[in-house]
């Protein structure tokens, strides 16, 4: 009897230890459990500054020590319509490509009015130092010659005479492409190469379409970008 007991016993104990066998589950039966994987934040994009309108894109002084670093800065004061306008102004050398770039600031909000590269780069007592190539994203440079520039508007310019204050100021309401540019034009007489060419002196104005000024020495000199413009 005690034998019969334990045998049943033993035989409830194998009984339960027992793993029970999953039945078969088809293919599509099958739930695929993904894992969610948070995306990564983009990076935001280095500006390279190769043409004015990048310069353009810093609002304020802040964001110039930001990108070009304290050391690299110049603040100095701006004299505009015959000294009759002051203009507070940062001149920027690039460390990267040395573009000297100027910023004007805007009297009520320190913001960024303009930006302007200039063909020359002058000393404090008026010797030039050296040049430079700014590019704008439509096709215009600061040392481009008077003809390529004709060519690339598809229209002869008109622009004040030099030496005064004025001096190669490209004037509005052109024909061609500087109908609808933003960018604003001074011509300079290239300097090395004067002589001849006294008639392009004083408070005159100019056309591209004279055949005297066909062999004239005259490069852009100024390209600025105004954001005031551009808000308009």
């Amino acid at each position: 009897m005690k034998k019969a007991i334990l045998l049943l016993f033993i035989s409830s104990m194998i009984l339960s230890c027992k793993t029970e066998v999953p039945e078969e589950v088809s293919p599509d039966e099958i739930i695929e459990t993904k894992h969610e994987i948070a995306p990564e934040e983009p990076k935001e994009e280095e500006i390279q500054f190769n043409f004015l309108e990048d310069y353009a894109t810093l609002s304020n002084r802040d964001e110039l020590v930001e990108a070009f670093g304290e050391v690299n800065l110049s603040d100095y004061i701006l004299m505009l319509a015959e000294g009759t306008v002051k203009k507070n102004a940062t001149k920027v050398v690039n460390p990267k490509n040395w573009h000297h770039i100027i910023y004007v600031w805007d009297d009520e909000t320190n913001e960024t009015e303009s930006v302007e590269a200039g063909y020359y780069m002058w000393s404090s007592v008026g010797e030039i130092k050296g040049s430079q190539r700014v590019e704008s994203k439509n096709g215009l440079y600061t040392g481009m010659l008077l003809e390529d520039f004709v060519s690339w508007n598809g229209a002869d310019i008109e622009f004040a005479g030099f030496g005064w204050d004025y001096a190669g100021n490209v004037f509005p309401d052109q024909d061609g492409q500087l109908a609808d540019s933003k960018i604003d034009v001074t011509l300079i007489n290239k300097q090395e190469k004067y002589d001849g060419f006294d008639f392009m002196i004083g408070d005159i104005v100019l056309n591209s379409a004279e055949s005297r000024l066909k062999e004239a020495p005259v490069v852009i000199e100024t390209l600025t970008l105004s954001l005031i413009n551009e808000e308009e």
